[in-house]
Protein backbone atom coordinates (compact mmCIF):
# COMPACT_ATOMS: atom_id res chain seq x y z
CA UNK A 1 0.00 0.00 0.00
CA UNK A 2 2.27 2.38 0.95
CA UNK A 3 4.72 1.62 -2.09
CA UNK A 4 1.31 2.74 -4.12
CA UNK A 5 1.16 5.91 -1.99
CA UNK A 6 4.43 6.77 -2.89
CA UNK A 7 4.18 6.35 -6.56
CA UNK A 8 1.01 8.44 -6.41
CA UNK A 9 2.75 11.54 -4.19
CA UNK A 10 5.73 11.22 -6.77
CA UNK A 11 3.87 11.66 -9.72
CA UNK A 12 1.27 14.72 -8.02
CA UNK A 13 4.51 16.11 -6.82
CA UNK A 14 5.99 16.18 -10.43
CA UNK A 15 2.64 17.19 -11.82
CA UNK A 16 2.59 20.71 -9.34
CA UNK A 17 6.75 20.92 -9.62
CA UNK A 18 6.11 21.27 -13.81
CA UNK A 19 3.40 23.40 -13.76
CA UNK A 20 4.47 25.96 -11.02
CA UNK A 21 7.78 25.66 -9.16
CA UNK A 22 10.39 23.30 -10.95
CA UNK A 23 12.23 23.38 -7.79
CA UNK A 24 9.71 21.46 -6.10
CA UNK A 25 10.86 18.31 -8.63
CA UNK A 26 14.03 17.28 -5.90
CA UNK A 27 10.84 15.16 -4.22
CA UNK A 28 9.71 13.11 -6.66
CA UNK A 29 13.55 12.29 -7.52
CA UNK A 30 14.01 11.37 -4.13
CA UNK A 31 10.71 9.03 -4.54
CA UNK A 32 11.60 8.29 -7.15
CA UNK A 33 14.75 7.15 -6.41
CA UNK A 34 14.08 5.26 -3.39
CA UNK A 35 10.87 3.13 -5.31
CA UNK A 36 13.89 2.31 -8.21
CA UNK A 37 16.46 1.91 -5.71
CA UNK A 38 16.42 -2.37 -6.41
CA UNK A 39 17.08 -1.52 -10.46
CA UNK A 40 19.69 1.12 -9.76
CA UNK A 41 21.97 -0.71 -7.89
CA UNK A 42 21.65 -3.82 -10.31
CA UNK A 43 23.00 -1.05 -13.14
CA UNK A 44 26.56 -0.13 -10.96
CA UNK A 45 26.60 -4.03 -9.20
CA UNK A 46 29.84 -4.25 -11.30
CA UNK A 47 31.24 -0.66 -10.70
CA UNK A 48 33.74 0.08 -7.58
CA UNK A 49 31.94 2.26 -4.80
CA UNK A 50 33.81 5.35 -6.02
CA UNK A 51 32.29 5.03 -9.29
CA UNK A 52 28.98 4.49 -8.02
CA UNK A 53 28.78 7.08 -5.42
CA UNK A 54 30.41 9.77 -7.17
CA UNK A 55 28.91 8.99 -10.51
CA UNK A 56 25.16 9.09 -8.75
CA UNK A 57 26.07 12.13 -7.22
CA UNK A 58 27.11 14.41 -9.48
CA UNK A 59 24.06 12.90 -11.67
CA UNK A 60 21.53 13.88 -8.91
CA UNK A 61 23.33 17.47 -8.41
CA UNK A 62 23.15 18.12 -11.80
CA UNK A 63 19.66 16.82 -12.37
CA UNK A 64 18.97 19.69 -9.07
CA UNK A 65 21.05 21.90 -10.41
CA UNK A 66 19.01 21.95 -14.31
CA UNK A 67 15.75 22.00 -11.71
CA UNK A 68 17.37 25.46 -10.64
CA UNK A 69 17.78 26.95 -14.17
CA UNK A 70 14.12 26.14 -15.33
CA UNK A 71 13.11 27.93 -11.90
CA UNK A 72 15.09 31.24 -12.83
CA UNK A 73 14.35 31.46 -16.95
CA UNK A 74 11.87 33.48 -16.37
CA UNK A 75 13.84 36.20 -14.11
CA UNK A 76 16.58 38.74 -16.03
CA UNK A 77 19.88 37.91 -16.39
CA UNK A 78 20.99 39.68 -12.55
CA UNK A 79 18.43 38.22 -11.01
CA UNK A 80 19.14 34.28 -11.36
CA UNK A 81 20.46 32.49 -8.55
CA UNK A 82 22.92 30.35 -10.60
CA UNK A 83 26.62 30.00 -10.48
CA UNK A 84 26.18 31.72 -14.05
CA UNK A 85 22.87 32.58 -15.58
CA UNK A 86 24.17 31.36 -18.87
CA UNK A 87 22.53 27.54 -18.71
CA UNK A 88 25.09 26.23 -20.60
CA UNK A 89 27.89 27.87 -18.24
CA UNK A 90 26.07 26.94 -15.12
CA UNK A 91 25.68 23.11 -15.83
CA UNK A 92 29.79 23.56 -16.67
CA UNK A 93 30.53 25.28 -13.60
CA UNK A 94 27.92 23.00 -11.76
CA UNK A 95 29.88 19.60 -12.65
CA UNK A 96 33.13 21.10 -11.06
CA UNK A 97 30.96 21.85 -8.07
CA UNK A 98 29.23 18.85 -7.57
CA UNK A 99 32.43 17.08 -8.54
CA UNK A 100 34.10 18.52 -5.83
CA UNK A 101 31.64 18.41 -3.10
CA UNK A 102 30.65 14.77 -3.38
CA UNK A 103 34.14 13.69 -3.84
CA UNK A 104 34.88 15.10 -0.17
CA UNK A 105 31.62 13.11 1.08
CA UNK A 106 33.10 10.43 -0.28
CA UNK A 107 36.18 10.63 1.48
CA UNK A 108 34.60 11.31 4.45
CA UNK A 109 32.07 8.95 4.00
CA UNK A 110 34.96 5.75 3.60
CA UNK A 111 37.18 7.42 6.36
CA UNK A 112 34.05 7.41 9.26
CA UNK A 113 31.23 6.20 9.31
CA UNK A 114 28.05 8.30 8.19
CA UNK A 115 24.49 7.40 7.73
CA UNK A 116 22.63 8.70 5.07
CA UNK A 117 20.38 11.12 7.78
CA UNK A 118 23.53 12.77 8.65
CA UNK A 119 24.43 12.91 4.77
CA UNK A 120 21.44 14.54 4.53
CA UNK A 121 21.08 17.06 7.39
CA UNK A 122 24.98 18.09 7.72
CA UNK A 123 24.95 18.80 3.64
CA UNK A 124 21.56 20.82 4.39
CA UNK A 125 23.08 22.69 6.86
CA UNK A 126 26.04 23.50 4.41
CA UNK A 127 24.08 24.68 1.93
CA UNK A 128 21.61 27.25 4.74
CA UNK A 129 25.44 28.76 5.28
CA UNK A 130 26.59 28.82 1.95
CA UNK A 131 23.58 29.14 -0.67
CA UNK A 132 23.75 33.40 -1.65
CA UNK A 133 26.84 33.79 0.25
CA UNK A 134 24.97 33.39 3.85
CA UNK A 135 22.25 35.15 2.45
CA UNK A 136 20.04 32.51 3.67
CA UNK A 137 21.39 32.02 6.81
CA UNK A 138 20.75 35.48 7.62
CA UNK A 139 17.21 35.82 5.92
CA UNK A 140 16.40 33.55 9.03
CA UNK A 141 16.53 36.25 11.92
CA UNK A 142 15.98 39.69 9.35
CA UNK A 143 12.97 37.75 7.50
CA UNK A 144 10.92 35.88 10.52
CA UNK A 145 9.17 32.87 9.52
CA UNK A 146 9.60 33.04 5.99
CA UNK A 147 13.72 33.38 5.70
CA UNK A 148 13.57 29.93 7.99
CA UNK A 149 10.98 28.21 5.61
CA UNK A 150 13.00 28.72 2.72
CA UNK A 151 15.82 27.88 5.12
CA UNK A 152 14.50 24.72 4.93
CA UNK A 153 13.51 24.15 1.53
CA UNK A 154 17.14 24.85 0.34
CA UNK A 155 18.61 22.42 3.21
CA UNK A 156 16.56 19.73 1.02
CA UNK A 157 18.01 21.09 -2.03
CA UNK A 158 21.29 20.41 -0.73
CA UNK A 159 20.58 17.33 1.57
CA UNK A 160 18.95 15.26 -1.22
CA UNK A 161 21.52 14.76 -4.00
CA UNK A 162 24.35 13.15 -1.66
CA UNK A 163 21.74 11.61 0.60
CA UNK A 164 20.77 9.64 -2.73
CA UNK A 165 24.30 9.01 -3.78
CA UNK A 166 24.65 7.13 -0.68
CA UNK A 167 21.57 5.23 -1.10
CA UNK A 168 22.45 3.83 -4.28
CA UNK A 169 26.33 3.18 -3.32
CA UNK A 170 25.39 2.09 0.58
CA UNK A 171 26.33 -1.59 0.12
CA UNK A 172 29.54 -1.10 -1.27
CA UNK A 173 30.59 1.45 1.25
CA UNK A 174 32.95 0.62 3.89
CA UNK A 175 34.40 2.69 6.36
CA UNK A 176 35.67 3.16 10.23
CA UNK A 177 33.85 4.08 12.96
CA UNK A 178 33.98 7.06 14.81
CA UNK A 179 32.16 8.90 17.24
CA UNK A 180 28.78 11.23 16.38
CA UNK A 181 30.86 14.15 17.50
CA UNK A 182 34.14 13.45 15.94
CA UNK A 183 32.16 13.12 12.88
CA UNK A 184 29.95 16.35 12.42
CA UNK A 185 33.44 18.10 14.18
CA UNK A 186 35.45 16.36 10.61
CA UNK A 187 32.37 16.67 8.29
CA UNK A 188 31.70 20.44 8.62
CA UNK A 189 35.15 21.64 8.17
CA UNK A 190 35.73 19.76 5.12
CA UNK A 191 32.84 21.03 3.28
CA UNK A 192 33.37 24.41 4.14
CA UNK A 193 37.19 24.13 2.75
CA UNK A 194 35.39 22.21 0.11
CA UNK A 195 33.16 25.32 -1.08
CA UNK A 196 35.86 28.22 -0.37
CA UNK A 197 38.16 26.18 -2.81
CA UNK A 198 35.43 26.32 -5.08
CA UNK A 199 34.62 29.79 -4.83
CA UNK A 200 38.31 31.22 -4.34
CA UNK A 201 40.10 29.21 -6.74
CA UNK A 202 38.38 26.89 -9.29
CA UNK A 203 35.33 29.11 -10.30
CA UNK A 204 37.34 32.17 -11.05
CA UNK A 205 39.93 30.18 -12.94
CA UNK A 206 36.60 28.55 -14.95
CA UNK A 207 35.14 31.87 -15.52
CA UNK A 208 38.43 33.18 -17.16
CA UNK A 209 38.54 30.31 -19.52
CA UNK A 210 34.73 30.37 -20.63
CA UNK A 211 34.04 33.55 -20.63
Amino acid sequence: MMKYLLWFLGIVLTAVGVSDNPMLLIFPMWIFTYLLREPLRWMVRGVSSSVSFIGFGVFFGLLTEVFAIINNRSLPPEQRILLSPDPILDLVYGLFYYSLLIVTWYVLIMAFTYSKTEVFVITGIYGIFTEEVGQVFMRIFTVPVIGLLYAIVVSFVYGIFPMLAYMMSEEKLGAKRANVVVRFLVAAPALFVEWAVYGLFILPALKRVFQ
